[in-house]
């Protein structure tokens, strides 16, 4: 009985193990994923700059961007890549906004993720159902009127839809 008791103890010990050996894979892929997109938008914004200023249009070796990933949670794949330069409106119209959600309780022009003095931060556009966040370990509390400086690992919730945002920096030359 004792035996038998420690080989299912094994044997439960090994499954945990393989399970999650098989999602630290899956999450490094993931984030392999994210970086590659972020390059290639890095990339394509230095070589427009080259194009419009052939004189300055050497590649800048070392420069490191803030960039943000956006992954609907319970989503398995997909996500978005954005540079928060460029903010990023997120919506129910497919036009005027870079991410659209077709859902009711999402806004036409919901609300925007946008950088400012090197940190990302997410502002309501006066949205009907309002937005929310909640900070890694936190309560979830509505943006009101004045934009919310955002984390890695923050939750923003636009009607039923909760986008998980990683925030990470990024250098093309170096991959």
């Amino acid at each position: 009985m004792t035996t038998v008791i420690i080989v299912i103890a094994i044997l439960a010990a090994l499954a945990s193990g393989i399970a999650a050996a098989a999602a630290w894979a899956v999450r490094r892929q993931e984030k392999k994923r994210y970086y590659e997109a972020a390059k290639k938008i890095i990339q394509e914004e230095y070589l427009n700059s080259a194009i419009r200023n052939p004189e300055n249009g050497s590649w800048a070796a070392g420069i490191w961007k803030t960039m943000v990933y956006l992954k609907a949670e319970g989503e398995k794949h997909g996500g978005f890549v954005f540079d928060p330069e460029d903010q990023v409106r997120i919506g129910r119209n497919r036009s005027g906004n870079e991410i659209c959600l077709p859902d009711v309780r999402v806004s036409g022009e919901h609300c925007r993720l946008f950088l400012y003095e090197g940190y990302v931060f997410a502002e309501d556009l006066g949205s009907s159902n309002g937005t929310f966040i909640r900070h890694r370990r936190g309560k979830i509390q509505q943006l009101s009127g004045t934009p919310q400086q955002m984390f890695s690992g923050d939750r923003l919730y636009v009607g039923d839809t909760c986008l998980k945002l990683v925030i990470f920096q990024c250098n093309a030359a170096a991959m």
